[in-house]
């Protein structure tokens, strides 16, 4: 499943951490002073998006190390599963969240 490749595309890998810093850094000016005001820390938001962001950098070298040939079952299966929902009842009417199912 994991291709020999020795290291990742150097411009891309460039690319997403800039839009990865401008992107915290614009949530901390634009959040600092109501995270302070609604929970008391001013780097609530801040804190919350860095782990967003580990995530994504983990999910971003793993699709780089994976070989792109696989991601055809991996959508078909989310494919699948997204279809599913509105059949098994998860998209009732009595519920409102059937809003984004039209």
């Amino acid at each position: 499943m994991l291709i020999d490749k020795k290291s990742p595309d150097l411009w891309l890998f460039v690319t997403v951490i800039i839009l990865l810093a401008i992107g915290i850094s614009m949530v901390f000016s634009s959040s600092y002073i109501m995270a302070y005001k609604w929970y008391g820390d001013s780097y609530y938001f801040l804190k919350r998006q860095l782990i967003y962001a580990i995530i994504a950098l983990a999910a971003f070298f793993f699709a780089t190390y994976t070989d792109y040939h696989n991601y055809k079952k991996i959508y078909s299966a989310c494919i699948n599963f997204f279809y599913r929902i509105p059949i098994d009842g998860v998209c009732s009417r009595n519920r409102k969240s059937c809003r984004w199912c039209e």
